[in-house]
């Protein structure tokens, strides 16, 4: 028999499992009523943008979005990535590693790599009646799918590659935010940071935008001026830091500030709104992706760089502690964060002194 705990107060006698239940109970209000300051459920949009309508063929969308709701991927990212691999099937040319198909396999990933001959790089001669059946890639765990049910998987069959396709990014979707997820899958696709880059770029623009995850907090404002991430003060790089080649601006950044909102430092006019990435020949990359460049007269300018996605328009006036966009990872950068600089006179000059009275 189950023992009973007396509450004289309330004149009842309960349980040891429903005094726990309430309590739970209890806490879970707790954090909602306190410490619910944000919507965790953060995610990209499956809507397309003007340039995605444009660019993508309508007869290659059905496949991309029936793929991408059996497998659980974003089905413009698919789209994104079969435009880089093949031009939408333009090019469908075995590349030079032996990459084939609509969305560019090697055999042994198509078949599997426990298939004896595969090794390497993963071209392997693998004949036509193993690589296209479902039995034998079942068998050595491959990602060949047969979508459209005809007894065969053929990464030549363009829906059949498609699904192949998501069926390998799904099983890759790995990291802490979907910007992670999704980065990780496309560098595991392809092996590249400059193809993890394109791809991704090419998602952002495809995409109709992320779901910003919207703060219960306002802006931390100071008479004229605002701090520029409200859901964290923290400081993970300072300006000209030792450890970063001419950084010369500060990092804002914290668990789970991926895509919240951005503030505009002072009112200011909006003179730069573009995306920016190059390769040098050295082979090092350089960028800010997606930023903001806000003038605020006097010969002051801000800079807010790695936004998730375009920031506000170029030409747009903007009060202080006014949303300008929202923290990414887009460009030459490790992890969510923003990087922020101030500049007078087009000179970049350190930002702790302009941000002072608002760090606690």
């Amino acid at each position: 028999m189950k023992k009973s705990i007396a509450l004289p107060l309330a004149g009842l006698a309960l349980s040891p499992l429903f005094i726990m239940g309430a309590l739970l109970v209890f806490i879970m209000l707790l954090v909602a009523v306190f410490g619910g300051t944000e919507q965790t459920s953060d995610f990209y949009s499956v809507e397309m943008s003007e340039l995605a309508a444009n660019e993508i063929p309508s007869e290659f969308i059905p496949h991309y979005k029936a793929a991408g709701e059996k497998y659980g991927v974003n089905w413009l990212l698919l789209a994104s990535i079969h435009r880089q691999e093949t031009n939408f099937s333009r090019n469908l040319a075995v590349s030079s590693a032996g990459a084939l198909g609509h969305t560019q396999f090697m055999p042994c990933t198509f078949v599997g790599w426990s298939y004896p001959t595969c090794g390497g790089l993963g071209n392997a001669p693998i004949p036509e009646s193993v690589l296209t059946s479902p039995g034998q890639i079942k068998n050595y765990g491959g990602y060949g799918v047969d979508a459209n049910d005809d007894g065969k998987a053929d990464p030549w069959d363009l829906e059949d590659a498609i699904h192949t396709m998501a069926n390998y990014i799904s099983q890759n979707l790995k990291g802490a935010t979907e910007e992670e997820k999704m980065k990780n899958a496309l560098f595991i696709y392809n092996q590249s940071d400059e193809y993890v880059q394109e791809v991704f770029t090419r998602f952002m623009t495809y995409s109709n935008g992320f779901v910003e995850r919207k703060i219960s907090a306002g802006a931390l404002i100071a008479g004229d001026i605002a701090w520029p991430v409200p859901f964290t003060q923290r400081i993970t790089s300072s300006y000209l830091d030792p450890n970063r080649n001419n950084h010369v601006g500060i990092d804002i950044a914290s668990p789970g500030v991926n895509g919240t909102e951005i503030v505009a430092y002072m009112a200011g006019v909006v003179i730069k709104s573009e995306y920016h990435y190059k390769v040098l020949p050295s082979g090092k990359a350089l960028g800010w992706g997606h930023y903001v460049r806000i003038d605020h007269g006097n010969e002051l300018h801000t800079i807010y760089a790695h936004m998730i996605k375009p920031g506000i328009p170029a030409g747009t006036k903007v009060k202080v502690g006014q949303v300008i966009g929202y923290v990414g990872s887009t460009g030459k950068s490790t992890g969510p964060h923003l990087h922020f600089e101030t500049l007078v006179n087009g000179k970049a000059v350190d930002p702790i002194p302009y941000l002072n009275k608002l760090i606690n």
